[in-house]
């Protein structure tokens, strides 16, 4: 009897340090609104020479939890999912015509219904696994525009789909504080409401974005630290190109003053003048100080830049972006395409990346 008193104790004190949180939605569900004229889906800008690294698509089970972040990447941890799952886009994107669309289909189908990435699991120090899941979102997002494109969802699958986006959305509000984190959940919602033609998340993203843009600053700035300050500009610009493919004139309005391309214009100079400096994040001031200026990275890059060149070449907050770029690629010799974590794609590959 001993024995199994102290059996129960340790499995019970030791799940409780890990505080495993179950994804699930059985009260106040989101309702279902389909509008099919909308959209996430845009080839008009896709550079074939940038979509590198390309992997054909395998079905492969993924974990359960998500954990904090963490480097070396645990193997089928939401980490090698969001490189794999973009270099699966990019090989679609290459070449559509021969493509494993069916293949395809099968690996998101077996994420929903083995439930991955169901679960936070707080265990540890690194980032958000909230913030994780949210980002998880996004990735399937482009999965699933991408496969309905070519290889129709029957309805019980756009189902069995839904229904696990919408469990384990319930994950990516908790511990919401980071500003970047803020915007994430917004743009989140914008863009898996766009792949799914669900409404209710799509409006539900558009409120959360505009209310969030209430929060820039006289300077246009909306983090006071420049490193944070990129980091909501991954989810910001990302949203917003979404909601303007969508007819959701968001750079137009005027937020403290400032427009978006204000916004994203003062971020670039910024940006340019700390050039590889490395920095801390006020979003998470217990991570090392790292350098912005690279093309590729989970937080600290500036993938975001050919998502907003791709709408805006020609403006006068284009030209700080196009030299933030420049800089890049001439300055500090960084030639790879752009991929970040957390914008789940690789941007030089889905809008391009004219130099």
């Amino acid at each position: 009897m001993k024995k199994l008193l102290l059996i129960f104790f340790s499995v019970f004190f030791s799940f409780n340090e890990i505080k495993l949180v179950q994804a699930k939605c059985s009260f106040n569900c989101p309702k279902f609104v389909k509008n099919e004229a909308l959209t996430l889906w845009d080839k008009s800008s896709n550079d074939n020479k940038w979509c590198n690294p390309h992997i054909s698509p395998s079905i492969k089970k993924y974990n359960t939890d998500v954990k904090r972040y963490k480097y070396p990447y645990p193997e089928n941890g939401f980490e090698k999912f969001l490189v794999e799952n973009a270099s699966t886009i990019n090989y679609a994107i290459i070449n559509s015509n021969e493509f494993d669309f069916k293949t395809y289909k099968a690996q998101i189908l077996e994420l929903a219904k083995s439930n991955s990435f169901s679960k936070l699991n707080w265990a540890g120090k690194g980032a958000s696994p909230s913030f994780a899941t949210a980002i998880v979102i996004k990735s399937v997002a482009y999965s699933y525009a991408l496969i309905d494109e070519y290889e129709k969802f029957s309805e019980k699958d756009a189902k069995i789909i839904r229904d696990w986006v919408t469990g384990i959305e319930k994950n990516i509000h908790k511990r919401a504080s980071s500003l970047d984190h803020q915007i994430a959940i917004a743009t989140t919602h914008i863009l898996w409401g766009a792949a799914s033609k669900d409404e209710t998340f799509f409006k539900k993203g558009q409120k959360g974005m505009m209310s969030f843009l209430n929060k820039a600053k006289k300077n246009g700035k909306i983090a006071n630290d420049v490193r944070n300050n990129n980091e909501v500009m991954h989810h910001l610009v990302q949203g917003a190109e979404v909601l303007e493919l969508n007819g959701v004139n968001i750079y137009s309005k005027v937020f403290n003053d400032s427009t978006l391309h204000n916004i994203v214009e003062n971020h670039a100079k910024n940006v340019l003048d700390v050039g590889n400096k490395k920095t801390k994040t006020s979003g998470d001031m217990h991570d090392r100080a790292r350098s912005i200026m690279r093309s590729q990275g989970y937080g600290t890059h500036i993938a975001w830049v050919p998502i907003y060149l791709k709408r805006y070449k020609n403006l006068k907050s284009s030209n700080a972006v196009i030299e933030l770029r420049q800089a890049l690629r001439e300055k500090y010799g960084d030639f790879k395409p752009f991929f970040g974590q957390q914008i789940a794609i690789n941007t030089s590959c889905y809008y391009g990346d004219e130099i």
